[in-house]
């Protein structure tokens, strides 16, 4: 593989209030695949140029606005362009000869040559206001058009180590995407609201997300890891009688049905986490932490759901979860 790479930028502070940046890179790929008979030589030609402004209201340094656009892209993989297979375990082939058929659930994977990149234009437009000497809130809207997304595909095909058609899953270009997304992030300090709560500190965000894919059939045709929304809460409190502070942090995902691909589906169930922590300055040179992690534990469902031509086969794994004490002594030489 050889590549070149090229990067400029530039930011401009035109007065108290405004400020501009500016910025394009921009890369060239060549790669030289050579598989026993089989050769490709993929050629990337990519550029990602991007804008940034930022406006402070009336001059305040907490109060701003700021708006983005920019385009990206991110290249494949080398291993994922590589032809060269991975059979599956649970459905071996024989010491000598060639393969016989599996099943859509025991696929094995190889590369594709012929993956392209994928490109993204990419709205970012946010709004920040801080009060007090600590406290902020932040609103965002974001929104992501994608084209030529990158994921995976399984079919059944021909190959060149089986005698019979296999199933083979490998990365390939989805088509289009758009993805639209708000977020809502708070960081509260106790002392910006009453001097009773000046060692209180409390910060949580609520993100809303929607995307598709448009080589998906519906309904669940979202991007993987855009859930449709998402919660975290996490606070701390330092003791005045002592030198403890308390602390704690809890988040929750939905469950959630997600289309990997036209004939795979996979659900994973809801997620929901509390975790706690104190420490205790023993001294200027010891700590002694203590943390209780995962305390709402409990089993993890996935479900990977494969459709074939005229059935649908259904794997269901749980996974245990369980709660953990860390108890920490620290302590400097």
């Amino acid at each position: 593989m050889t590549s070149a790479r090229l990067f400029i930028q530039d930011e401009w502070r035109i007065n108290r209030r405004w400020a501009v940046n500016l910025g394009a890179s921009g890369e060239r790929r060549r790669y030289q695949l050579v598989e026993g008979p089989a050769s490709n030589r993929p050629r990337f030609d990519l550029w990602s140029p991007s804008a940034h402004v930022s406006h402070r209201v009336k001059g305040n340094r907490k109060r701003q606005l700021r708006a983005s656009l920019a385009r990206s892209y991110q290249t494949p993989f080398f291993d994922d362009m590589l032809l060269r297979p991975t059979i599956n375990p649970y459905a071996p082939c024989p010491a000598q000869g060639l393969c016989g058929p599996n099943g859509i659930d025991l696929a094995d994977s190889s590369g594709n040559p012929a993956l392209r990149p994928e490109r993204a234009l990419g709205l970012n437009l946010s709004y920040a206001h801080g009060f007090g000497r600590d406290s902020e809130l932040t609103v965002e809207f974001y929104a992501r058009d994608i084209s030529d997304k990158n994921g995976q595909e399984v079919a059944l095909v021909d190959v060149p180590w089986a005698s019979t058609p296999r199933y083979v899953i490998r990365q390939a270009n989805l088509g289009q995407a758009r993805i639209r997304g708000l977020d809502l992030e708070a960081r509260l300090a106790g002392k910006d609201f009453s001097p009773t709560l000046a060692n209180l500190e409390l910060s949580g965000s609520i993100g809303l997300a929607d995307s598709t894919l448009s080589d998906l059939p519906g309904p669940d045709n979202r991007i993987a890891g855009q859930s449709p929304w998402r919660a975290k809460l996490g606070g701390s409190y330092a003791l005045q009688s002592l030198p403890v502070k308390l602390g704690f942090d809890a988040s929750y995902l939905p469950e959630d049905w997600v289309r990997s691909s036209v004939n795979q589906r996979v659900y994973e169930s809801s997620r929901c986490t509390l975790n706690l922590n104190a420490s205790w300055n023993v001294s200027k040179t010891t700590v002694l932490r203590l943390n209780l992690d995962n305390l709402l534990a409990r089993r993890k469902a996935r479900i990977d759901e494969y459709l074939e031509q005229d059935s649908i086969v259904r794997l269901s794994a749980w996974n245990a979860n369980h709660a953990r004490i860390v108890v920490r002594f620290e302590t400097s030489l």
